[in-house]
């Protein structure tokens, strides 16, 4: 009937208000980034195809941002917007694909330190969970990131080591549900552990394990 209102599905409205969200949130991440071969910055990491780089002017609180070489759009990988005192990523960094992955360091409290994952796709811009690594009350009593890894979806893979009490190496993963750990304990070997696509392996007091990611 001429004159009446077209109504939507109200699962169509959800899909084009995430892919506005999307949109956004993707803008957002390349406004205001410097250009992908700028010699002014310093590169964090590199692949033949992915760049990792800062400023070096911004010191290590300053953003860290990932393109496609030579001359891709740059999207600011971290560190994400939050509510806590401070936020920088020092890395360490990982790449694997288009996908670039980092860890950041979140301030949450006056003494309360947070480490979570970060992931940004260099190409398109698109970004995966941040998901918890650890924390501590005290920064010196923080875990040790002792390896990271990229998963070709952007998947960020994680060892770390407890700097209190037994020393505990822990395996992670990071999914879109949350952290997921592996393996734990003082027995996981961290220079053992390979991520090859999707296939997790490393060693421990029992031997060889193996786990597909995907």
């Amino acid at each position: 009937m001429i004159g009446s209102r077209l109504r939507v599905h109200p699962m169509i409205e959800i899909g084009i208000l995430m892919a506005l969200m999307l949109a956004f949130s993707q803008a957002k991440a390349a406004s205001s980034a410097p250009p992908c071969n700028s010699s002014k910055a310093r590169t964090l990491a590199s692949s033949g195809q992915i760049r990792i780089f800062r400023f070096p002017a911004q010191g290590k609180q300053g953003p860290v941002f990932t393109c496609r070489r030579p001359d891709g759009k740059s999207w600011r990988l971290g560190p994400s917007p939050e509510k806590g005192w401070s936020a920088a990523v020092p890395g360490p960094f990982a790449i694997k694909n288009q996908w670039a992955g980092g860890v950041e360091r979140r301030q949450v409290g006056q003494d309360t330190v947070e480490l979570f994952s970060a992931a940004r796709n260099a190409i398109s811009g698109g970004s995966r969970a941040h998901c918890l690594i650890g924390g501590a009350d005290r920064p010196e009593q923080l875990p040790d990131v002792l390896r990271l890894f990229s998963a070709p979806d952007g998947s960020i893979v994680w060892v770390v080591q407890a700097r209190h009490g037994t020393a505990t190496n822990q395996i992670a993963v990071c999914e879109d549900s949350g952290t997921k750990v592996i393996a734990e304990g003082p027995g996981v070997q961290a220079q053992s552990v390979t991520l090859t696509n999707f296939v997790l392996t490393w060693h421990d007091e029992t031997g060889k394990h193996s786990l597909t990611l995907k």
